[in-house]
This record gives structure tokens, sequence and C-alpha cells, in this order.
């Protein structure tokens, strides 16, 4: 999953080899690639995939600029799409978002506000 600020929208890139089978875009096969949007949501900057306990593949998104109303962290679950609003509204700026691989914990860096939110 890539935030796709400029576009307003989390997108999918898929990539294959030659023989259109889907290999990893890394990977020295790759020779296409077809980007999908997966969420359309104002002004994305980050995101974070990771497998939670569940063994579901889930993105967490931040996103929205200056105006806190307009500020947010979003759930993506990538098996069925679903989407749920973590927190919104506190934000000035969030530019990265992570998950903390030993509590769980979801950490925001608000850039505006100078600080790093767990």
């Amino acid at each position: 999953a890539v935030a796709d600020a400029f576009n307003n929208r989390i997108a999918q890139v898929d990539c294959a080899d030659a023989n259109s089978n889907p290999v990893a875009c890394a990977d020295a096969t790759a020779t296409s690639a077809t980007v999908s949007t997966i969420l359309s949501t104002y002004y994305p900057r980050a995101v974070e995939v990771v497998v939670n306990a569940n063994g579901t593949e889930v993105a967490f998104v931040a996103g929205g600029d200056a105006t806190a109303s307009t500020t947010y962290v979003k759930q993506i679950n990538l098996n069925t799409g679903e989407v749920s609003t973590v927190i919104e509204g506190v934000f000035n700026n969030p530019h990265c978002v992570v998950v903390d691989p030993t509590s769980l914990d979801l950490i925001v860096c608000d850039k505006g506000n100078n600080r790093v939110v767990r």
C-alpha cells in the first residue's frame, strides 16, 4: 500500500513478470505494474502495513493537513476492504504512522505540533 497524497488515495501496486505471473515489485523479473486505488481519502501521508494477532493484513493510514478537523488515522482490513477511523481531528500535519512491534501501540508523528503520539 502506498500513500498517494496528491491523488487523495491509498494505492496498491501489483507487479508481474513477462508471463503475467505475480512477483514482488523489487524482483528482477518484474516487467510490469498495475496501480489500483484501495481507499480514496483526503491527503494521506503515511501507511504502515502489519499482520494483526488474528493473522489479518491491516494497513494504518495517517493523513490530513494543518487543519485539525481534516486529520485522521484510519485502519484498512486488506483482506475485506473494511475501513474504520481510529482517531480524527487531533493532529496537525501527521507525517508518519508505525506500529510498535513489542507493545502493538500505534505511534503517530504529529509534525505540526512537534510531537510523537502513542
